[in-house]
């Protein structure tokens, strides 16, 4: 499933000729990239900023799943000197720059088992409405599930959270 990738202006005005490029990609069974590019100052989208967000995706149970995660960025050539922003994060410890790079993907961690439950309880994914775009991958991932055949944990894995209330704990 790949969407068109929207390009959209940045800043005030219609002068402001920087524009910002994002794209997602997903590839069955696990892999989802998503991809967000701005032009630089002159207009072109290989002066500027990008950063990718890139997830592997494993299952480990029934309403479980271990997610890998990458987030590769490149900032744009400075106009004289040295790349303080690039020189500044190569030397950053590894355990400073994860602390906040999984606090986007954190904030939903409590809603998907509840919303993976409520599929099941409806009766599947194909009696469950998900009229939002945003909803596609979702879609397409279900489609790809449904045509690869049987789950990927064992036949009696249980879901031992589905008596638990979810909690941020």
């Amino acid at each position: 499933f790949q969407p068109n990738a929207a390009v959209a202006p940045t800043g005030e005005g219609a002068t402001n000729v920087k524009k910002t490029e994002r794209s997602t990609k997903y590839m069955a069974p696990g892999y989802m990239h998503h991809r967000v590019r701005s032009t630089g100052d002159d207009g072109s989208f290989d002066t500027g900023f990008e950063t990718w967000t890139v997830a592997y995706a494993t299952p480990s149970g029934p309403g479980r799943c271990r997610l890998f995660a990458r987030f590769p960025f490149r900032f744009p050539k400075p106009k004289r000197g040295p790349n303080f922003s690039r020189f500044i994060i190569q030397r950053l410890p590894d355990w400073l720059q994860h602390l906040g790079q999984l606090r986007v993907l954190d904030d939903d961690n409590i809603f998907l088992p509840m919303q993976e439950r409520r599929v099941q309880d409806v009766g599947g994914w194909r009696r469950y409405v998900m009229p939002a775009t945003s909803d596609n991958f979702v879609r397409a991932y279900r489609r790809w599930y449904d045509r690869a055949g049987d789950v990927p944990h064992a036949p009696w894995a249980v879901d031992e959270h589905r008596a638990k209330a979810p909690s941020k704990e």
